[in-house]
């Protein structure tokens, strides 16, 4: 996460109220002895009514003489064009590579984790590249030329084999 080195202490589902009655509930906490940084998990969802800015209002409220950080981390893209509490944004894919993989072998915990965040397609990078476009262009090509071919041999295919009624394809 690229935090300074302070020694942390996790919470999850930290609930905090601003002053106009506005329930915040932050997904993850870290809290430093000078740092701190909240967390918002997104899955299959997208930000909820200005719940950055409202975390950011968080950040300022409760924890005044701390340097503040605030990281949204999602499934989907979901580009943000936030300045403020020294905001990054990352996925989930990105958890997995970079945190979890490394871990892996060596605890059970974090394997089945692993395993969690791949059945529900997490755990890989969904980014399309240009080297994806072009794969898909020429792969449209491929199966051009691949059906021209087919159609060409069909009967020299049933001559030496016969028709079978059952599937034609």
């Amino acid at each position: 996460l690229r935090l300074p080195p302070d020694v942390y202490k996790v919470d999850t589902q930290l609930k905090k109220n601003l002053k106009d009655d506005t329930n915040c509930i932050i997904d993850f906490v870290l809290f430093g002895g000078n740092n701190i940084c909240f967390i918002e998990n997104k899955v299959e969802s997208k930000e909820g009514y200005e719940q950055l800015e409202r975390y950011g209002k968080v950040l300022e409220r409760y924890y005044p003489n701390l340097n503040k950080y605030l990281f949204y981390c999602t499934k989907h893209s979901e580009p943000k064009d936030f300045k403020d509490y020294n905001f990054r944004q990352f996925k989930w894919y990105e958890i997995a590579k970079y945190v979890i993989l490394p871990f892996v072998e060596e605890n059970p915990t974090i394997k089945d984790y692993y395993k969690f965040l791949t059945k529900y397609k997490m755990a890989q990078d969904n980014t399309l590249k240009a080297e994806n476009l072009l794969t898909m262009e020429n792969l449209q090509k491929t199966l051009e030329i691949m059906t021209f071919h087919l159609d060409n041999s069909k009967d020299d295919f049933i001559s030496k084999f016969g028709m079978d009624n059952a599937n034609v394809n």
